[in-house]
């Protein structure tokens, strides 16, 4: 299992460069996103997914950041929150069908594994949670895995065959 973190600063300094190191169905979808800051996250996410080349990815994005979960061998998912932002935790709770959660902390580890879930498309029977700053990151699969580490991704210093 490897987890990638990366910041969106450099691909939207120059998005069309970047964008031509993806496949020619993500380049085409990247060319039809009119946000930049959306098309960055898209781009760069594309881009570590391609990196890892792991038959199983998942991608996440929020603010500046995208996180992207790989594995080889079972179906992943990965969902970054920032812990930051005010949430109506008990109504977010109620809508999710998930206990009401005692804290902050405690709902957005259950928020974000909720979230995580459904990118993997399935119930996660495994969950590991990453700290980064005021963000925490979910980590999700159907197989048991070791703690992954959270690796920086840096978009100008990888080579993709």
């Amino acid at each position: 299992m490897y987890v990638y973190i990366a910041n969106i600063c450099s691909v939207q300094k120059n998005p069309d460069l970047y964008a031509s190191r993806l496949l020619p169905k993500h380049q085409l979808r990247a060319l039809k996103i009119k946000s930049d800051k959306r098309k960055s996250q898209y781009i760069i996410g594309h881009l570590i997914a391609r990196f890892c080349g792991k038959k199983h990815t998942s991608i996440s994005y929020i603010d500046d950041f995208v996180v992207v979960a790989a594995a080889s061998n079972a179906r992943v998912g990965v969902a970054i929150e920032n812990t930051t932002i005010e949430y109506d935790m008990a109504q977010i709770a109620t809508e999710l069908n998930f206990p009401t959660p005692k804290n902050k902390n405690e709902f957005f580890r259950q928020f974000s594994k909720i979230n995580s879930g459904y990118k993997m498309g399935a119930h996660p029977r495994f969950c590991h949670f990453i700290r980064y700053g005021d963000y925490i990151i979910c980590i999700t699969s159907t197989r048991n895995f070791a703690m992954p580490k959270l690796r920086k991704f840096d978009p100008d210093n990888i080579e993709i065959s």
